[in-house]
């Protein structure tokens, strides 16, 4: 991997070797896509439950709530959801599980946010814009930690994240050693009577969270029908073949619904399992003809159009490309191609966010339109067929597409796809462009070597792209 792969090495070091307690927390059931309402031993009744987030019922049948709000459990789903008592006032209805966690576990503490990554921390952290804002995470990089991130301010007034490892061992914690607590909420109340040693005091947990998708549209099984939706205005238009429109579901849930004139019906039960915040979530499809496929509304258009609109630094083009590597490395991991990975399938949200979409709706490279052949590898196009090393190749091209504030990033074309392909086979790619560093334009030539077995993988590109500042000596425009 060249030197890239020399600048991984983690800076936390592990100093203990005992399990961290337990942690209590809300499975996923096996299967995502399943319609069923059978009962799952995951929820037994009377369980009580915690909010993490804020709900609003998009259905008959389920409850508006707010973040904190208890439920006592009555009926748990296969589905992902599950039919509940409020504990306030004794109303009934269905809740989605991802969006609560029991009440009696460690995710129920309001600075606990599990296993998100260090680099999410961050960027909570920094929305917080207090000093001493704080949560507690799980190591990333052991099994028997956690992490404490935590947020203050340099000499200029600069807001930044400073994370600590807290360990576990001889049935304490500790930050130092000496210093120790039998319950990590009594090193937090420690810590926040001072800083004893950390570069501030903790004054209150991040209040930020990432609010999930929910798995489906609703707790019982749902056809979508088309006469549920009321279409608004066309977001995009793709090409001559495909357009966006924003609309509404039963007069309440926001979706994107993209209508294809001219596309076999997807792998829907593929699909429907798709879940990861970094992806844009398929809620299904309307399979007669023309096929209509409902998506996760983001209102904020394309990469290609957020690109066409913004200048764009370093920090900005290394948040994208990283949000992006997490979605492709977890795809990666189901395992699930792309397929036509490039900015006008990446969807742009509010707070900063961006989402792969678009994904899976292609059996064949010869179903796409005529410049796909401009982010595809050469063994795609060759082969007439997919697989996720060759979504790695279009991620280097879509580093490029970005540094080019979207414009396709090869000056020379061909007269054809035959002599572009030729150009490709003898070793043409696209050039550096005067703003990316070089250690950045090392990963993407990696990203188009023409053997596909030497292409990095998402999982080490993510890692990568999140600790790209820290790993590589590129300094940060907002540093």
């Amino acid at each position: 991997m060249g030197c890239c792969l020399e600048k991984l090495s983690d800076e936390e070091h592990v100093t203990s070797k005992k399990a961290r307690p337990e942690i209590t927390l809300i499975p996923p059931s096996d299967d995502e896509g399943s319609d069923d309402r059978h009962e799952t031993t995951q929820f037994s009744k009377g369980r009580r439950v915690a909010a993490l987030y804020d709900y609003d019922s998009r259905n008959a049948g389920d409850l508006t709530f707010r973040q904190y709000e208890e439920f006592d459990v009555i009926k748990g789903l296969e589905n992902d959801w599950c039919y509940v008592t409020r504990l306030d006032n004794g109303e009934k209805g269905y809740i989605p599980r991802n969006f609560v966690c029991f009440s009696d576990s460690l995710q129920s503490e309001r600075w606990f946010f599990g296993t998100i990554t260090r680099k999410d921390s961050e960027n909570l952290l920094l929305k917080m814009k207090v000093v001493g804002a704080f949560l507690i995470r799980e190591s990333e990089t052991s099994e028997n930690s956690y992490s404490l991130s935590l947020l203050n301010e340099n000499e200029s007034k600069t807001l930044y994240v400073k994370h600590y490892r807290i360990r576990y061992g001889n049935d304490a914690f500790f930050i130092t050693d000496g210093v120790e607590f039998s319950k990590l909420s009594s090193l937090i109340e420690y810590f926040r009577e001072g800083a004893h040693g950390l570069c501030c005091r903790l004054t209150t947990p991040c209040t930020v969270r990432d609010i999930p998708q929910t798995t489906s549209l609703a707790p019982s099984a749902v056809a979508v029908e088309e006469n549920d939706f009321e279409l608004q205005e066309k977001i995009r238009q793709h090409h001559q073949f495909s357009v966006t429109h924003e609309c509404v579901w039963k007069g309440k849930f926001h979706l994107s619904i993209t209508t294809y004139q001219k596309h076999a019906l997807p792998n829907v039960e593929s699909l429907k399992k798709i879940h990861h915040k970094s992806v844009v979530k398929f809620f299904g499809c309307i399979s007669k003809e023309p096929l209509k496929i409902c998506w996760e509304h983001l209102n904020g258009g394309t990469l290609l159009n957020y690109l066409t609109m913004n200048t764009l630094d370093i920090t900005d083009i290394i948040n994208i490309t990283t949000q992006v590597s997490t979605g492709m490395a977890y795809l990666e991991s189901i395992p699930f191609a792309h397929r036509y990975l490039r900015a006008k399938h990446i969807a742009v949200g509010t707070d900063y966010t961006f989402k792969v979409a678009e994904y899976g709706l292609c059996a064949s490279p010869k179903e796409l339109d005529s410049d796909a052949i401009y982010w595809l590898s050469p063994e795609c196009v060759e082969e007439d067929a997919f697989d996720i090393k060759s979504d790695v190749w279009s991620y280097g091209v879509l580093i490029a597409q970005i540094f080019e504030k979207g414009e396709n990033p090869y000056p020379e074309r061909g007269d054809s796809p035959d002599d572009f392909l030729d150009k490709l086979r003898s070793g043409y790619r696209p050039p550096k462009a005067h703003e990316c560093p070089d250690v950045l334009y090392e990963l993407m030539a990696q990203c188009w070597d023409k053997n596909r077995a030497v292409r990095p993988n998402f999982e080490y590109i993510q890692i990568f792209m999140e600790s790209f500042f820290q790993r590589t000596g590129v300094n940060s425009s907002s540093s």
